[in-house]
């Protein structure tokens, strides 16, 4: 039995900060509103809402792209207690059909969505804001499993591919989102730009650290985020490492002057510019997250003033470790955010642990599987092998899964060997493939094949053969032109290599 969430008093924080505001930003144009408004419309909707008996036992989808309506529906079920499904537009049907339609009461859509979910068995009862709600027709009073008191049921895919439904703790909301904005001190012209789906719960936490800190944010989506960006001009942002290397590379084209003509590139000056501006000129500090970014592109961020730090966290525990403006070390995924909530298991393993776990455990998994992640009440295993130096910075070497064994039986790490190409031109991604295999191989991933990048590959093999590579050498490798995307079944949501995929695409390319 689940205790009613303690998290429903993250909406009453907007009381305490009442003067604070957040913008829309939606096809270049920008509304504001401020806590104090938004906390007004939560309480009429959430009469509204319980009016059709939603309630603390109800277990409502969300179907809703960023936008207003989507803030204002996740606050009010926040705030009736009710267990929160929010689903991604693009995979609607599919993932209501993997959480299971029977145990849902509620499904709210926007007029925009309702027709990629079966709405078959519900009937539209109310009109919150510009969202429709429907209700279960027959009634749905035996689930097969007790949601009360369980915030949300979130997504995670990790790196194997397979998504599993995670049930939120309540108190480990407002914990984790606490923490993390602990991280600095808030300045009163503090502005946070949030863009990622709210499907990805993350962005949910930091809405929900930017209620409880009062940091004024804006919510935009991925279509519009680079206009927010330009217009809000944040001093706030996180993002994976994909959107900062498209950054970096769009900062190298020169500009365009009246006439067609180009402006001289004149050298970092001319480059630093460019790239401060596209993250609209005011940046504070950005994270990047979800996935490791390549070592060259973060350095060459700092080197043109743009304050990119890297930070880590996990789907079922949160936000771990963060570098900062007072605490960096290049290379390291930052210290602790609460100190003493990262151990190195015998194994090299990294543990995490504290008593407010953001998740409890998974649905629909099994006893044995989901203890391999949640070895106890208080610790998760993060699956990541690493190591925490002197100064408590904490350093990944890569997936414990990922690991590779060559059939001689040599055990290699394969982002050691991955991030060494990252910084020739044209090269997205690089796979290290070798499971029982005699040598090594790897595949590059190139935006455009063109034979100097070809001929430098062949050069940083060459090197790593005499050097880390010398006892197990690359002798096969391959280069493909191509886009790695979650839609093509490449990377996971979270925008990291689905290997599994890859090296079942790719290997006999590699290997032949």
């Amino acid at each position: 039995m689940h205790k009613q969430s303690q998290s429903v008093g993250i909406v009453d924080f907007l009381m305490h900060r009442e003067e604070r505001h957040i913008i829309i930003h939606k096809n270049k144009t920008s509304s504001t509103i401020t806590f104090a408004q938004l906390y007004e419309n939560i309480l009429q909707a959430v009469s509204l809402v319980r009016s059709v008996g939603v309630s603390a036992d109800s277990r409502v989808a969300v179907v809703a792209e960023n936008s207003y309506d989507a803030l204002l529906i996740d606050l009010v079920l926040l705030k009736v207690g009710s267990t929160t499904v929010q689903v991604p537009e693009t995979s609607a049907k599919d993932m209501i059909t993997l959480v299971g339609e029977h145990r849902l009461n509620y499904i709210i859509t926007t007029k925009q969505h309702k027709n990629i979910v079966n709405l078959s068995d519900y009937a539209e009862v109310i009109t919150v804001s510009d969202l429709l709600v429907y209700k279960r027709i027959e009634s749905n009073k035996y689930p097969d499993v007790n949601l009360t008191g369980v915030p949300a049921i979130i997504f995670s895919s990790g790196t194997s591919g397979k998504i599993k439904k995670l049930l939120v703790n309540g108190p480990g909301i407002i914990y984790h989102a606490n923490a993390f904005f602990s991280l600095f001190d808030a300045e009163p012209d503090d502005l946070f730009l949030i863009f990622l789906p709210l499907s990805n719960y993350q962005q949910k936490l930091l809405i929900y650290g930017c209620i409880l800190s009062g940091i004024n944010f804006c919510l935009t989506d991925i279509g519009n985020v680079l206009g927010a960006l330009k217009s809000i001009k944040p001093t706030m942002f996180l993002a994976p490492p994909i959107f900062y290397e498209t950054a970096w590379k769009l900062s190298q084209v020169p500009l365009t002057v009246s006439g067609g003509s180009e402006q001289t590139n004149t050298g970092m000056d001319n480059k630093e510019e460019r790239l401060n501006n596209y993250f609209g000129g005011n940046l504070r500090i950005a994270w990047s997250g979800m996935a490791p970014i390549a070592r060259n592109i973060l350095k060459s961020f700092q080197e043109c003033g743009v304050p990119l730090y890297e930070a880590y966290g996990m789907t079922e525990y949160g936000p771990i470790t963060a570098n900062s403006l007072l605490h960096n070390r290049f290379g390291s995924v930052g210290s602790t955010i609460v100190p003493g909530s990262v151990y190195i298991a015998h194994n090299d393993e990294i543990m995490v642990r504290t008593k407010y776990l953001l998740t409890s455990g998974y649905l629909d998994e099994s006893p044995s599987d989901e203890k391999k992640v949640y070895v106890d009440a208080e610790t998760i295993a993060t699956g990541d092998i690493g190591y925490i130096d002197d100064d408590g910075y904490l350093f990944i070497r890569g997936r414990k899964k990922d690991i590779l064994i060559t059939s001689s039986g040599h055990k290699i790490h394969p982002q050691l060997i991955e991030h060494a190409f990252h910084d020739i031109p044209n090269v997205t991604y690089t796979i290290l493939m070798g499971n029982d295999q005699p040598h090594l191989g790897v595949l590059v991933i190139v935006n455009k094949s063109e034979p100097d990048t070809k001929k430098q590959i062949s050069n940083r093999i060459c090197q790593l053969n005499t050097g880390v590579c010398r006892i197990f050498p690359i002798r096969k490798w391959c280069v493909r032109e191509g886009e790695f995307s979650p839609e093509n079944g490449m990377l996971t949501r979270n925008m990291k290599l689905n290997r599994t995929n890859i090296v079942e695409k790719y290997q006999a390319d590699v290997f032949s």
